[in-house]
């Protein structure tokens, strides 16, 4: 479930350790230097991605399939904003504000989103298909991320805040506790929103299927914000599932494709299987999980780094970066 966010997760950290490295200062763009320059990466990005022959078999490419191209269009791209000077172009039009070089990494994740989503479209050109086909492709691709590119946003953004709130309190040792409680709370709240609007769901369709998914809800005591469809599409698979933790902000995704190659009873033995989850609490120990994964791959990033300083040795930013992508895949 988590595989088709990987090269977004891996952007991020090459992000964080490319533009760490040691390098000579390069000017700074100009304004307009630095917008053209933004607005022709994602096409330069996912044009390259294209030239190496790296094209996708089929003509619908699912945006959740991770396939050989995808992974090279994310090297491409990551070489592309690596030797370009816009970050440094961005860190001068954001000017001296807080948080700008978190800010320029969070644009340049927004850049690399809209990059790989013209890759996925891309391949479609010249293959006889029509521009209402490749649109779809590229709109496919750029609503699945909705979820994960805001909260890997927000979690660059929250602790600014965090940082903001601990400066008036005047007690530097709350700034993670702070920074982790806001996220998490924001998190919570707002990931199923996220899903429901990103990937544009919709109520599942009166009629038998939804009655039988809403009688056994009812004699397992659950109670969900709404009963959506599954993003079938997008995926390109029929399942159900159940986000949120809080019963305000928690949706039970169904697919219809699904419905309709089932029986009431066997919809209903499904339903049960996802109102267990929510039961047994699978939900808070799901999210207490990933929490709790991230903390410990930054911990002991940071015991490294420390460790060093201990020693009289400063590890390079990137080495650390690169640690934390290790552990991130090795938790994935």
């Amino acid at each position: 479930m988590l595989m088709p966010f990987l090269p977004f997760l891996i952007a991020m950290a090459g992000l964080t350790a490319l533009l760490s490295l040691d390098s000579a200062p390069v000017q700074a763009l100009g304004t307009g230097e630095t917008l053209l320059l933004l607005l022709a990466l994602p096409l330069l990005g996912a044009l390259l991605s294209q030239v190496a022959g790296l094209k996708s078999r089929g003509h619908l490419p699912s945006p959740a399939r991770l396939s050989i191209r995808r992974i090279a269009h994310l090297g491409v791209w990551l070489a592309l904003a690596s030797s370009l000077p816009v970050q440094p172009g961005l860190v001068a039009l954001l000017g001296g504000w807080v948080g700008t070089a978190e800010l320029s990494l969070v644009l340049l994740l927004f850049n690399f989103w809209l990059s790989d989503s013209l890759a996925v479209g891309l391949p479609l050109l010249g293959r006889g298909t029509t521009w209402a086909v490749v649109r779809g492709a590229v709109t496919a691709a750029l609503r699945l991320p909705v979820p994960v590119v805001a909260l890997m946003a927000l979690g660059m953004i929250v602790p600014l805040l965090g940082a903001t709130l601990v400066d008036r309190l005047r007690e530097p040792w709350l700034a993670v506790p702070v920074s982790l409680g806001l996220f998490v709370v924001l998190s919570a709240v707002a990931l199923p929103v996220l899903v429901r609007v990103g990937w544009g769901l919709r109520p599942l369709k009166a009629g038998a299927v939804r009655s039988a998914i809403e009688a056994e809800l009812a004699a397992n005591g659950v109670r969900v914000a709404a009963i959506l469809s599954w993003p079938d599409r997008l995926f390109g698979m029929a399942t159900a599932g159940v986000i949120g933790v809080l019963p305000p902000f928690r949706y039970l995704l169904f697919s219809e494709v699904l419905g309709r190659a089932l029986t009431l009873e066997e919809v209903r033995s499904i339903t049960a299987h996802e109102a267990a989850h929510v039961r047994q609490r699978h939900m808070v120990y799901y999210l207490s999980t990933i929490m709790g994964g991230l903390l410990l791959v930054q911990g002991g990033a940071l015991a490294l780094w420390y460790g060093g300083l201990a020693m009289g040795a400063m590890l390079p930013p990137w080495s650390l970066a690169l640690l934390e992508l290790a552990g991130i895949l090795l938790f994935l």
